[in-house]
């Protein structure tokens, strides 16, 4: 590929949109179900989103958290260059040099594999996801486990210390980055310890932060039917 063709990651970003969806067809993100329902279905596939691809460049160390944020916010969100700039700290200037230093990265990385843009190495669990608020999270699950689920619970850095009545615990780690490379090992896990229901919040939405979110919302959302 050329990496003098204009708009060459937007063009890749929008061949990777195209196969997660068809991959995903009928899969829609929603809002969670509540925990007494026990409808069992195909879990959604997260494949092929252009945050995912950020998400995973930021988690491998080919591109930083602003570089992935800049490129996010204005080849993805349309937001000016200008605006991205201000909203980042940066010179407008600074945020040219920075996105066209940035982006040739993240294509080379793309075509020689190292972040994929849609595989299935991406984790969908088999559990039923429910989000909640982050204060809330303690409270859901024991309720649920009292109620016969065998619940795995994402808690949270703020809760960190909160003793919690549950099958299966993890502590979701401070550092977006980390949480960003470690989410689908944490979902694998729960799944592997026979968790049915999987009780989360949802991080600060900007940044890696949003990217997590988007998953974490598509992992709870309907499923669909076999």
């Amino acid at each position: 590929m050329n990496l003098d063709t204009p708009n060459v990651l937007p063009r890749m970003c929008a061949v990777a949109r195209r196969a997660g969806e068809r991959a995903r067809e009928n899969a829609e993100a929603g809002v969670a179900r509540r925990f007494p329902l026990q409808e069992s279905a195909p879990p959604a596939v997260p494949w092929g989103h252009p945050d995912l691809v950020l998400l995973d460049a930021v988690a491998k160390g080919v591109i930083s958290e602003v570089d992935a944020e800049l490129i996010g916010m204005t080849r993805l969100e349309k937001c000016t260059l200008a605006d991205a700039a201000r909203q980042l700290g940066l010179t407008t200037e600074a945020a040219k040099k920075r996105r066209q230093r940035c982006e040739p990265i993240l294509v080379d990385a793309v075509l020689s594999g190292e972040v994929e843009a849609a595989h299935p190495s991406h984790y969908a669990p088999r559990a039923q996801v429910v989000l909640v608020e982050p204060g809330k999270v303690v409270a859901e699950a024991e309720l649920a486990q009292e109620l016969g689920r065998q619940v795995g619970v994402f808690l949270p850095p703020s809760f960190a210390d909160a003793p919690v009545k549950a099958h299966a615990v993890v502590a979701v780690p401070a550092s977006m980055a980390d949480y960003a490379r470690g989410l689908y090992g944490f979902l694998r896990e729960l799944d592997q310890l026979g968790c049915d229901l999987i009780v989360a919040s949802l991080p600060a939405e900007e940044g890696l932060g949003l990217a997590i979110a988007n998953r974490l919302r598509r992992a709870a959302g309907p499923r669909p039917s076999e």
